[in-house]
């Protein structure tokens, strides 16, 4: 399952994201919408740190992933800070929740792991039905400036105490096509090597505008943002369900 290598060393490659700071940028678009923000569901939660961040503001939080080496990780980081989240393995365009919360969010490229029109339409749909009348929406997704970077410059590499990888990007129209090597160090010393692909679809402003409308969505904001701690040039993006 794509991530569950990953899973492993995800934290120890994002050290440097401002995980507070995402917080905080998320509960002010959310309050920018509505008012009522208690119970909301992080799409595409990952290793939990996000979510961690929003339980220790005193929200109640479901996760959800498709990747159970993530959800792993998630509910052991949630347990050693005390906290025991709802969280699901499920895929974000077949979205089942028991019952609509105050807010949706999926945070740092949920967006663009959706690769077709189709799948980001049904996701949006099953995020409408998810969300509470009046409640908000909000998600982000890296630029069109910021993948086209990725392609162009081609092939990335990093080393920690404890793991590296190499990252080679490439693109093909509007998918770009990222394959992943991880090479993490074993309790006797020696690496052991993983391998995925991961691809991210490049999607402009206006086509997710779009769609949100078409899934009924209103009080559509745009944000571009390149802060501190945010992982490069992002597009944030909040609405309302009427």
């Amino acid at each position: 399952m794509i991530y569950d290598s990953l899973a492993q060393v995800y934290d120890l490659f994002t050290e440097d994201f401002d995980y507070p700071l995402w917080a905080e940028k998320y509960i002010e678009l959310l309050h920018s919408k509505t008012r009522s923000v208690e119970e909301i569901c992080d799409v595409g939660c990952g290793t939990g740190s996000i979510l961690l961040e929003f339980m220790k503001r005193g929200l109640k939080v479901t996760g959800l992933d498709i990747s159970e080496g993530m959800l792993m990780a998630a509910r052991e980081k949630a347990m050693d800070s005390g906290f025991a989240p709802l969280l699901l393995r499920q895929d974000m365009r077949e979205m089942r929740l028991a019952h609509r919360v105050d807010a949706l969010v999926c945070v740092c490229d949920g967006i663009n792991y959706l690769k077709t029109e189709k799948g980001a339409e049904a996701f949006f749909a099953r995020a409408f039905d998810s969300v509470k009348p009046g409640g908000a929406f909000a998600f982000d997704f890296s630029s069109e400036e910021k993948l086209m970077g990725l392609a162009d410059v081609g092939l990335f590499a990093e080393e920690k105490d404890r793991a590296a990888y190499t990252l080679f990007c490439s693109r093909e129209d509007r998918l770009v096509e990222m394959d992943l090597r991880l090479f993490v160090q074993l309790e006797n010393g020696l690496y052991r090597r993983f391998a995925e692909k991961h691809s991210q679809r490049i999607w402009k402003p206006d086509e997710i505008i779009a769609m949100l409308e078409k899934a009924g969505f209103t009080d559509i904001t745009i944000e571009h943002a390149d802060l501190r701690g945010f992982g490069g040039d992002r597009i944030f993006v909040a609405c309302i369900r009427p």
